[in-house]
């Protein structure tokens, strides 16, 4: 039963993706998908640098008191803090941006499918008995 639920599922997200141009990744919304998942992978990318390099610096100079290390470290951290910033940044923007690219696709899916011939209005102009 739960493999029959699993097929449903797949099958119908395949079709939403499909519907709001997700599915190519040569439209407009696959290239923003591209996007995200690149800078998801800088993101893990700085987070996993930034953690070594902090680590490193901050110990040896904790280990051995020393001045040079510890400012290594400050910059070192600044540095990648920045750079932290700026991917996160970028996430949030496509995000924002993919989130608009699939309201769009969809209204003008549905618009397309039920403003056809006049429907909508047929509809609100029906007398009920």
């Amino acid at each position: 039963m739960q493999s029959v639920a699993g097929a449903r599922f797949w099958s119908e997200l395949s079709y939403l993706c499909r519907l709001a141009g997700l599915s190519n990744p040569f439209s407009r919304g696959g290239r923003l998908l591209v996007a995200q998942f690149c800078l998801l992978v800088m993101k893990t990318l700085v987070t996993v640098r930034c953690s070594k390099l902090c680590v490193y610096f901050l110990t040896r100079a904790i280990a051995q008191a020393s001045w040079k290390y510890w400012v290594r470290w400050m910059f070192n951290f600044l540095g990648w803090t920045c750079a932290g910033v700026v991917v996160n940044s970028g996430l949030k923007y496509t995000e924002s941006l993919i989130e608009l690219e699939v309201r769009d696709r969809l209204t003008r899916a549905v618009h397309a499918k039920y403003m056809r011939e006049n429907r909508f209005y047929s509809a609100a102009t029906a007398r009920r008995p």
